[in-house]
């Protein structure tokens, strides 16, 4: 064993055995809780309730809990306290700088108030009593809890007591919360290591008691659990070090060359040294600043507008009067159709795209009323044909004298879901006039029937620091004078009736090595989707077998995955794997033998097939008890794909979404993603395009022998080129043979800014390659030396 090796084995070891006074483990599950019960409530991040919030803490809560904490009954019973939701985020975060919430504590009431973790029971039940004690001290007309959503004049203002900065270091938290949000911080095999590595983090330090560490987010996170437990902080880590390690969460300068640029590459340098292993942890480095709020939400109006309906349709009457005498017996036969005569290609089209409901002979006799049941998604249309039977046997057959067009979608969504009467003259040209009268039943919403008209892409340059440009998109800067030149094209999305109700804007960018969907609703941008690497995402081997709830990314199988947001924040990452391409292997022609030499068997070839594209979709809202199924894509030879509640057929590009789900727009999105991953992980040539002379992306080089599948043309699936798939893209191909045999799978997060981070800027780890892009450590600013 090298020296190196061994030294470093010592300081693990070293390291494992500090003695901690609580299970950090656990500590660590109660604070991602917590801080997902205070997300829940953005006005707890900054304003008015978060300086009435102070104001209650500081005033009442302080006061009230010294006065109990010395009760002689509290103390035997061991009686936990626990504040309403708002005093608790501010004594959350003032716990969070420990020198000075014990300097505050003793300056305002005298003594260092205790605080516990609580489990959401623990918790619940300590309100009760905590509650009664209040009431007791303050009466009832002093509220324990108070409504959070309640209006509160911004110019409501309190001048806080304490030296720390409690109104700013709330705000800081935010950017935290959203840093470790992801499911994957609640694997217990992740939290351990965390644990572990928060240990060898205090190990450093005790090394280097005069430098400015700063942590990794799974280091952070233990390290926030560990101090909102004040006295054992206290008492743990001035046994490690013989003082309280402070916790500096207000240096975020992320700049290069700043104090926290810096830290963070001593930081990893002093760990490499002294544990002969990576800073750095797969999953754990900064994602971006919170995205919630920087999207626009649809109303639940918009989507209706947008979305089929169903409801059951009577003709009460229809009476058929011609204008033409030589019109003596006839027919109109009345269809439903799913196009309009416009968009009808051909005869056959128009018998494959319509239905008939009923058929009126001229003269009009009696008329038996036909009901129906009606979907405008499916048949937006009623084309009336009229036929002249006249001299034909029977009244068969005759000949077509007219076809016209009724658009009884349109007619029948404008009432917006009331029962209704529709008095309707469809007119022939000199013909014949239709008289109809309809009753329209209660409408139910349907699915969203979609349909993309694609664009072309066009070079585009976007600055990788214009947020209104991007969108809530974290980004890594640019060496100096470097342009950001994307590949962009915009396509509209029109619904059943033909509505423009979205643009998508697909942009693939080289130089960042990023790939993003954009959905517009009008101007508005409500939802995006965006690449993301193991910055965000964990590998595999730190998680148990057991953990397939959790989305992992492989770089060494080329997966990659796409992160889709929405105005409330993460909403689903979708993760994609090309599997089964096996390359064929031509066969070598036998030799035929001579009278004096024997032949030569020939040898056969080794077919080979395209394979496909797999796809996880991880629910990011309401979370996953177990691993989300796994799609193949294309599912069928109709090349077609079913995720969640989206159906997207890539021939036609065609896209539907069940009428269970409002979330149109993430789920359009969603669609586009799928898209995408199939053309970033396909394994074939990468395709040198280039801009043709009206500034359209065209591709030079077309991949020869890769691009059939089951006798399909992938340059006919257009939902494929809307996605990218002609055009200059950072797929798998273009990673292995531009920038590092293929081994990253798209470190894409980082970026700049974030308080309460660690060591972004560009001091990542390992550029493209490596698990921090540049995102760098993050963390809350370290322990100042």
């Amino acid at each position: 064993m090298k020296k190196s090796s061994k030294n470093s084995s010592a300081a693990k070891g070293k390291a494992e055995k500090l003695q901690l006074g609580i299970d950090l483990t656990e500590a660590a599950l109660l604070e991602l809780d917590f801080l997902a019960c205070v997300n829940q409530f953005q006005s707890l991040y900054g304003g008015p309730v978060v300086r009435r919030a102070i104001q209650r803490y500081e005033e009442l809560w302080l006061p009230f809990a010294a006065k109990l904490q010395a009760q002689e009954t509290i103390k035997q019973k061991n009686v936990k306290l626990a504040a309403p939701l708002d005093i608790a985020w501010v004594w959350h975060c003032h716990l969070l700088a420990p020198l000075k919430y014990t300097e505050d504590c003793m300056a305002l009431v005298n003594c260092v108030i205790h605080h516990h973790l609580l489990s959401e029971k623990e918790r619940s039940a300590s309100l009760l009593k905590t509650k009664s004690f209040w009431i007791m001290e303050y009466g009832p007309d002093v509220p324990f809890e108070v409504d959070l959503t309640d209006e509160i004049s911004p110019a409501f203002d309190y001048k806080t007591k304490c030296s720390y900065g409690l109104e700013s270091a709330i705000e800081r938290q935010r950017v935290f919360y959203y840093q470790v949000a992801l499911p994957h911080y609640r694997s217990q095999a992740l939290l351990k290591k965390a644990v572990q590595r928060y240990k060898m983090y205090l190990y450093l330090k005790q090394q280097n008691p005069d430098v400015f560490l700063v942590p990794c987010y799974d280091i952070d996170l233990i390290w926030h659990a560990h101090q909102v437990h004040p006295h054992l902080y206290q008492a743990d880590t001035s046994a490690i070090l013989t003082k309280v390690l402070n916790h500096d969460d207000s240096v975020n300068d992320r700049s290069e060359g700043s104090r926290l640029n810096r830290a963070d590459e001593l930081t990893r340098r002093l760990w490499q040294d002294l544990f002969d292993e990576s800073f750095s942890q797969p999953g754990c480095m900064f994602r971006g600043l919170p995205p919630e709020g920087k999207l626009v939400a649809m109303t639940t109006a918009q989507v209706s507008s947008l979305t089929s309906k169903y409801t059951h349709v009577t003709i009460s009457e229809a009476v058929a009067t011609p204008l033409q005498p030589t019109i003596k017996k006839g027919k109109v036969n009345i269809f439903l159709s799913a196009l309009p005569l416009r968009m009808v290609p051909s005869e056959s089209a128009f018998k494959a795209a319509r239905k008939r409901i009923v058929s009126l002979k001229i003269p009009a006799g009696s008329f038996k009323p036909k009901h129906f049941n009606y979907d405008t998604g499916r048949h937006p249309y009623v084309i009336l044909q009229a036929v002249n039977t006249t001299g034909a046997v029977c009244g068969c057959g005759g000949e077509e004298i007219g076809l016209s067009e009724y658009p009884l979608g349109n007619l029948v969504e404008e009432e917006h879901g009331k029962n209704h009467h529709l008095s309707q003259t469809v007119t022939f040209p000199e013909e014949m006039n239709i008289q109809l009268e309809l009753d329209i039943g209660q409408l139910q919403q349907g699915p969203a029937v979609l349909h993309v008209m694609a664009g072309h892409f066009e070079n585009a340059v976007m600055p990788e620091n214009i947020e209104a440009m991007w969108g809530p998109i974290p980004l890594t800067a640019l060496p100096p004078g470097v342009q950001n030149t994307c590949v962009v094209a915009s396509h509209r999305i029109f619904n059943h009736l033909h509505k423009l109700c979205f643009t998508c804007r697909i942009i693939h960018c080289i130089p960042l090595l990023m790939s993003a969907v954009q959905v517009f609703y009008g101007d508005k941008m409500v939802a995006v989707s965006h690449l993301i690497g193991t910055d965000q995402l964990p590998g595999k081997a730190q998680l148990r077998k057991g953990d397939s709830q959790y989305c992992t990314l492989d770089i060494d199988s080329a997966e990659r995955a796409m992160l889709i947001k929405n105005t409330r924040g993460d909403w689903a990452i979708v993760r994609g794997k090309w599997v089964g391409y096996v390359k064929g292997v031509p066969g070598v022609p036998g030799v035929p033998g001579t009278q004096d030499n024997p032949g030569v068997r020939g040898t056969p070839g080794v077919k080979g097939s395209p394979g496909h594209l797999t796809v996880m979709c991880y629910d990011l809202v309401h979370g996953q008890k177990n691993a989300p199924p796994v799609v193949q894509v294309p599912a069928s030879r109709a090349f077609d794909f079913t995720v969640r509640d989206v159906y997207a057929n890539m021939s036609t590009s065609q896209i539907k979404i069940s009428a269970s789900t409002n979330e149109v727009a993430e789920h359009l999105a969603l669609a586009f993603s799928v898209s995408m991953l199939h053309v970033l992980c396909q394994p074939r040539p990468y395709p040198e395009s280039g801009i043709d002379s009206q500034g359209k992306q065209v591709l030079k080089i077309a991949p020869p022998g890769y691009a059939k599948l089951n006798n399909m043309n992938y340059e006919e699936l257009t939902f494929l080129v809307a996605a990218g798939y002609l055009t200059s893209t950072p797929c798998n191909s273009y990673l292995k043979t531009h920038v590092n045999s293929g081994g990253c799978a798209g470190c894409c997060g980082g970026g700049e800014g974030g308080a309460c981070g660690g060591c972004g800027g560009c001091g990542g780890c390992g550029g493209c390659g490596g698990c921090g892009g540049c995102g760098g450590c993050g963390g809350c600013g370290g322990c100042g030396g």
